[in-house]
């Protein structure tokens, strides 16, 4: 018990570290990218500027730890805001993860967990139902009130 609350707190402090050292605020989304599905990790890639829009900011930040996530990232396409791609350890995302399950701190912060948590809903959503990854990021990840259609 003891254990889990300190890990919580250096959740909380890792965050606050992450926030200062990037410059973290209300007009920047957090995206981080877990490699746990590859096709979840690619359309929030596909849907952030209209995250970012919809969230009414001005620029995103992707966090990643493995290297071919970080490829996918820096290899997509184009962005129309203003987006940074950044290395963080496992640790760290982990950190964070579980503060932020504790204490849903920030608005603008999507992880694309899909395994992590035996209640994680976004995993739930794609292997039990019929709904696809790309729906579930934009339902459940990004909670648009439309799924967009493809271009």
């Amino acid at each position: 018990m003891l254990k889990d609350w300190l890990e919580i707190l250096m959740g909380n402090l890792a965050w606050k570290y992450l926030k200062i050292v990037n410059g973290i605020d209300s007009t920047k989304v957090v995206l981080v990218l877990t490699g746990e599905n590859e096709l979840v990790d690619w359309y929030a890639l596909k849907y952030l500027d209209r995250a970012i829009d919809r969230k009414q900011a001005r620029k995103a930040l992707i966090l990643a730890y493995e290297e071919n996530i970080l490829q996918l990232a820096e290899g997509y396409p184009s962005f129309l805001h203003s987006v940074r791609i950044k290395r963080v350890s496992k640790r760290k995302i982990d950190l964070i993860y579980g503060w932020y399950r504790m204490v849903k701190f920030n608005k603008n912060l999507f992880f694309t967990f899909t395994d992590k948590t035996k209640d994680n809903l976004l995993g739930r959503f794609i292997r039990e139902t019929e709904i696809n990854e790309k729906d579930a990021v934009c339902l459940a990840i990004y909670n648009f009130r439309i799924i967009p259609e493809e271009t």
